[in-house]
Parts: C-alpha cells; sequence; structure tokens
C-alpha cells in the first residue's frame, strides 16, 4: 500500500501541504482505492500510522498556505476503525469529530467535514476500536478558502451602489 509516491507538497499550487511526521502519506491506487465496493477514485493519499502494531504513529496534517473555512474529505479504512478530523488555527484546537461509517465488504468509508474561523491546519488518525494507531486513505479532500478583505470590502462596495440606485 505505501510503495507509491510519498505526498508532501505536490498540491503547493493549490495551497495544501501534506504531511506525517513519522511514518509518511503516499498516493496509492491499491486495493484500497480500486475495490469495486468503495465510490473512490484510484488516487487515493494511503497513510501510514505502524498497522496497528505502534502506539506512536501519527495522523496526516494537512496545511494550508491560507486559512480556510470548511474542511471536508473521504475517509477509507479497515472495518474496525474510526476516523478523526481535527481542525487547528495555528496550534488551537478549533473543532474535531471522530466517526465510524457503514461497512462495505471489509472496507468502511465516508466524507467528513468541519467548518471554522481560520483554519490553517487539519490532521486527520484512524484508530482501530482498541484505541490503537491505525492505517486509512484519504480522497476527495475539499476545501474553502476564506475571502481576503479586500474582496468582501469591494463586495460589499457594489450591493452599497446597487442598494443606493
Amino acid at each position: 500500500m505505501g510503495d507509491g509516491e510519498l505526498v508532501t507538497r505536490q498540491y503547493d499550487d493549490l495551497g495544501v501541504n501534506f504531511s506525517v511526521p513519522n511514518w509518511g502519506a503516499f498516493a496509492t491506487n491499491g486495493p484500497v482505492a480500486t475495490n469495486g465496493n468503495l465510490n473512490s477514485d484510484p488516487n487515493v493519499v494511503w497513510v501510514n500510522q505502524g498497522g496497528g502494531s505502534a502506539s506512536n504513529g501519527l495522523g496526516a496534517n494537512i496545511d494550508f498556505d491560507s486559512p480556510v473555512s470548511h474542511v471536508g474529505l473521504l475517509f477509507i479504512g479497515s472495518e474496525s476503525g474510526n476516523f478523526t478530523l481535527e481542525v487547528y488555527s495555528e496550534d488551537l484546537l478549533l473543532d474535531s469529530v471522530t466517526r465510524t461509517f457503514e461497512n462495505t465488504g471489509g472496507f468502511q468509508e465516508g466524507f467528513t467535514a468541519l467548518q471554522a474561523d481560520n483554519i490553517t491546519r487539519a490532521v486527520v488518525y484512524a484508530t482501530n476500536n482498541g484505541g490503537v494507531n491505525w492505517n486509512f486513505s484519504i480522497d476527495d479532500l475539499k476545501f474553502q478558502a476564506i475571502p481576503e478583505p479586500s474582496t468582501t470590502c469591494f463586495f460589499c462596495g457594489l450591493l452599497f451602489v446597487g442598494l443606493s440606485r
């Protein structure tokens, strides 16, 4: 699963960077990506957290060059996984959600999203039912940038001009 390209700064042009502090995140088109029961595309990011044999596996960090207001992604993992999405503004935890999803042929998958002001980092990780770190995959990352203040002022100005007429 982790034999694909290490995913790090390939999406710089979109303002997104990936890191997994101690194991790595890899581009993969292996069985998790191509399983007929899953609705995922074949360009999945597989996150290695030590495979359930290590208690020190860390999740994947998704850093944004500019703050965003919404983050969502598709989690794919084993049938016994619990999947967590956390969003931060710098080092301040803004919100967190942990979910399990419907089992689809030995795997489970589901979309999870959070909304908050000034998200600069999302952290995603999975644990098995015993609380041990567990490998997982993510796909379909979606995020919404916060409009620049000058853009907001411009549109407010246009609205004011339109209303005054």
